[in-house]
């Protein structure tokens, strides 16, 4: 006996935005809500230098990361909180209304913003351990995933 999917990729797809889109939103509100976030960011990005492997990334952390601390500290946790909420609107829209092109812009933004975040959270962090590293490259994937697939979408509306 084969088992029928009702349900088309579309919305499987739009299901794994939604969760990624919480996944950015809690982590943004939750930086967004914490007192000491850019204060002990620091430290933190201290940590990420000492002992990161490429030196080009370690000089941007050193040279740039920390010395403009409030500016990289803001954009960290507002582009988190912004991903998540984009992800969340567009999957929610698009899941229960109508195709409309413009989502799938802001979808775009979204998986964008998402891309870049783990990607430099990425080369930051990922020599500090096998998880860290596998669950960025995991991100950073099904975000791409996600982004093609939005692309593909807006290319079809267009022919």
């Amino acid at each position: 006996m084969q088992l029928k999917s009702k349900v088309n990729p579309q919305t499987h797809l739009l299901l794994i935005q939604l969760l990624l889109g919480l996944v950015w939103f809690r982590s943004g509100l939750t930086k967004l809500l914490a007192p000491d976030f850019i204060v002990n960011l620091p430290k933190t990005l201290t940590f990420f230098a000492s002992k990161n492997p490429l030196p080009w990334y370690k000089d941007f952390l050193l040279q740039f990361a920390i010395p403009q601390v409030g500016l990289f500290g803001n954009l960290t946790r507002w582009g988190e909180f912004s991903a998540g909420v984009l992800l969340i609107i567009t999957a929610l829209t698009m899941l229960f209304k109508k195709e409309v092109p413009f989502l799938r812009h802001l979808a775009l933004v979204g998986n964008l913003i998402g891309v870049w975040l783990n990607l430099n959270f990425g080369l930051a962090s990922y020599w500090t351990s096998a998880a860290s590293e596998t669950i960025n490259l995991l991100m950073l994937g099904i975000q791409i995933i996600i982004g093609v697939y939005h692309l593909r979408s807006l290319r079809q509306m267009k022919s």
